[in-house]
C-alpha cells in the first residue's frame, strides 16, 4: 500500500475466528466475531529488514505477528513476485519495470543491499516462495498491484488483472496454503478478477480517501474486509463496515498511541511497519488460533 503512511488493549488478547465465514469470501452479518485485533506486519518488519523480502517476513514472525501484508506484481513471463513499486529501482540494485523483466532477470537483482550491508544478496521472492515460508507460521494479506509491461503484463487493464489473479491462484494451489489469507486491492478490476479466479477467496478493499461505493462493491463482489487508511479512522466508518458484515483492518499505524486509538474504535486488525509497536501498545499474543479460519480457496483452471 502506498496512498498514505503511517487502540486500548491488554496483554494476552486472543481472537476467535471460528464464527466468521469460511470458504465463501464474505463475512457474517453484523459485527465480526473478533475479541482482539489481528496484528499485521506491513511489507514485513520493514523497519528491521528490506521490505517485501523473506528476511523482513522472518523478522516480523520473530516478533509474534499474526499475518504479513505484502504486494504482488506480475513478471514479464507471468510469475507472481513480491514487490511494491512498479519499478525495481527503489528496492533493488537494478532498474526498469517489474513487468518488463522475466523471473530469471528479477532473481539476479539484490533486494537487500539498499537497506543495509548485512542483507546483501537478499532476492526478490516469488509469491510461491512466500506462501511456502508462511505456511504454518502466519497468515497473509496479498495486495494485488496492477500489472504493466511486456509479455503476461500486456493488454487491457482487465486482461492484466486477470493474468495476475490467475498467477496468484496458481501459487495458492501449488503451495496448498491453508492458513488465514486475504486478497486485497485498491482496484475494483483486480478484485473482480480475483473473485473470478478464486471464487472462495476472502477479498479486501483498500481505501485511502473515501469509502464511497463500498456498499455496492460489497454487494457485487462479496467482500470479506475493508482496509481503510488511518486517516479515515472514525467510529462512524468502523460502524459502517460492521453493518455490512465486514472486518475492518486499518493501515498503516506507526505510533503506539495511534494503534491504541484504532483498537479503541473496535477495529479487527492493524497494520504497521514496525511490529515491535504491538507489544508496546499492549497487543501480545498469539491472537490467531491457527487453523480456525483457514482459507479454503477454490481456484479455476
Amino acid at each position: 500500500m502506498t496512498r498514505g503512511r503511517g487502540t486500548s488493549a491488554g496483554p494476552g488478547l486472543r481472537i476467535d475466528l471460528r464464527a466468521a465465514s469460511s470458504g465463501h469470501g464474505g463475512a457474517a452479518a453484523g459485527r465480526p466475531a473478533c475479541s482482539a485485533p489481528l496484528r499485521f506486519a506491513h511489507r514485513g518488519a520493514r523497519t528491521l529488514a528490506p521490505e517485501n523480502t523473506l528476511a523482513a517476513f522472518e523478522a516480523a514472525h520473530r516478533l509474534g505477528i499474526d499475518a504479513i501484508e505484502f504486494d504482488v506484481r506480475l513478471s514479464a513471463d507471468g510469475v507472481a513476485v513480491v514487490i511494491h513499486d512498479e519499478t525495481v529501482d527503489r528496492t533493488t540494485d537494478g532498474d526498469g519495470r517489474v513487468g518488463d523483466l522475466a523471473l530469471e532477470q528479477l532473481k539476479r537483482l539484490d533486494a537487500g543491499c539498499w537497506f543495509a550491508p548485512e542483507f546483501r544478496g537478499e532476492p526478490i521472492p516469488t509469491l510461491e516462495e512466500t506462501l511456502a515460508w508462511a505456511r504454518g507460521r502466519c497468515g497473509v494479506n496479498i495486495e494485488l498491484k496492477e500489472a504493466r509491461g511486456r509479455g503476461a503484463a500486456t493488454g487491457s487493464p482487465a486482461t492484466r488483472c486477470a493474468s495476475l489473479a490467475q498467477a496468484v491462484a496458481r501459487a495458492i494451489r501449488r503451495t496448498a496454503f491453508r492458513d488465514f489469507l486475504v486478497v486485497s486491492s485498491f482496484a475494483t478490476p483486480a478484485l473482480a478478477a480475483a473473485r473470478t479466479s478464486m471464487p472462495a477467496a476472502r477479498l479486501g478493499w483498500l481505501a485511502s480517501r473515501s469509502l464511497r461505493g463500498l456498499a455496492s462493491l460489497h454487494h457485487r463482489l462479496r467482500l470479506y474486509s475493508l482496509h481503510p487508511h488511518v486517516r479515515l479512522a472514525s467510529p462512524r466508518r468502523v460502524v459502517l463496515g460492521r453493518r455490512l458484515g465486514l472486518r475492518v483492518f486499518f493501515w498503516t499505524a506507526n505510533d503506539v498511541r495511534l494503534i491504541r486509538r484504532l483498537v479503541g474504535l473496535g477495529c479487527d486488525g492493524v497494520m504497521t511497519d514496525d511490529p515491535a509497536l504491538f507489544r508496546r501498545a499492549g497487543l501480545t499474543g498469539p491472537t490467531m488460533q491457527r487453523g480456525s479460519e483457514a482459507v479454503r480457496t477454490r481456484v479455476s483452471d
